[in-house]
């Protein structure tokens, strides 16, 4: 399957997503190669960069459930510029230490790659690792990004922390939900 080209690969990714379990090591280390290889920022009405993106997302939903968490976020914090990640990948994730993640919303912190830093909020909030102080400091960052949606998974992450003091500083903040124009901002 991976050695096909674009529309061939997309098919076959597509029909090995439900029989991820068969994989050996060796075919989800070429996943992730490809994964890598293919991704790239998603230029709107270009069709080789929809379908790199696609190919690439959907390698990461076969291949990263093979991985520990650890590993798991070393790919996403590794990977070239992307499109944004499928939601899917909420449902694959896997506890890392909690230091790891520190370095991953620290690294996440110091790009302006929004993609990736949507990836490791994404991490941050469905992997089950325990957000330290230090996490949550980083989560507050993104809670006021000028991104739409990077500060909507950050405050994603806030409202299932349950969190007194991260939600007094969204408060605090003067943020509303009234003033989001229902055209532009949205999920």
């Amino acid at each position: 399957i991976i050695a096909r080209e674009n529309k061939l690969l997309m098919q076959g990714l597509f029909s090995l997503k439900d029989k991820t379990a068969i994989l050996l090591p060796p075919a989800v280390s070429e996943l992730l190669k490809k994964a890598n290889e293919l991704s790239c920022r998603y230029e709107g009405g270009v069709t080789e960069t929809h379908d790199n993106w696609i190919c690439s997302q959907y390698a990461l939903q076969i291949a990263l459930p093979h991985l520990s968490g650890n590993e798991q976020l070393d790919v996403l914090v590794s990977l070239p510029e992307h499109g944004p990640p499928l939601l899917d990948l909420a449902d694959i994730l896997k506890p890392t230490d909690t230091k790891d993640l520190e370095q991953a919303l620290d690294c996440a912190a110091q790009t302006d790659d929004k993609n990736m830093q949507i990836s490791i909020l994404m991490f941050a909030r469905y992997s089950g690792t325990e957000l330290s102080p230090r996490c949550r400091e980083f989560v507050q960052h993104f809670s006021s990004s000028a991104d739409r949606t990077v500060r909507g998974e950050a405050l994603n992450v806030i409202a299932h922390l349950e969190d007194a003091d991260l939600c007094k500083v969204v408060v605090d903040s003067g943020w509303t939900f009234e003033t989001l124009d229902e055209r532009e901002n949205y999920f």
